[in-house]
């Protein structure tokens, strides 16, 4: 299934010494797909242009850090950033069907849906 949206907002939050201004990003599209490696369900989001390299640039910053994916406030993953992202494409597992990826897809491209991206603090 795939999902398309002109823009998307994606306010991302960074933990340095301060607390940091939310950052926006846009989303070309996410598309729900299975793992090729665990076969379970994933959604694959495409970042537009300019938010490839803010998104790439927070998890150069943020490398062995937890993060929390948040969608209108609901968790949706809380994964560990173990390289470096500035392919333009992120990947969010930790579905177990994929009839929940699909319905968190749809929320994320929904016109007026906040996601965060959060360090998540020690």
């Amino acid at each position: 299934m795939l999902i398309r949206t002109s823009t998307f907002a994606l306010a991302v939050l960074t933990v340095s010494a301060a607390w940091a201004e939310p950052l926006i990003l846009s989303i070309d599209t996410a598309e729900v797909g299975e793992s090729l490696v665990t076969e379970e369900p994933v959604i694959r989001v495409r970042l537009s242009d300019e938010s490839t390299t803010a998104f790439g640039e927070f998890t150069e910053r943020n490398i062995g850090l937890q993060v929390e994916i948040r969608v209108d406030g609901t968790v949706v993953s809380a994964p560990v950033i173990r390289e470096s992202i500035f392919g333009g494409y992120v990947e969010i597992t930790g579905f177990n069907e994929a009839e929940d990826a699909t319905g968190v897809a749809e929320r994320m491209t929904t016109d007026g849906v906040t996601v965060e991206v959060e360090v998540l603090g020690d």
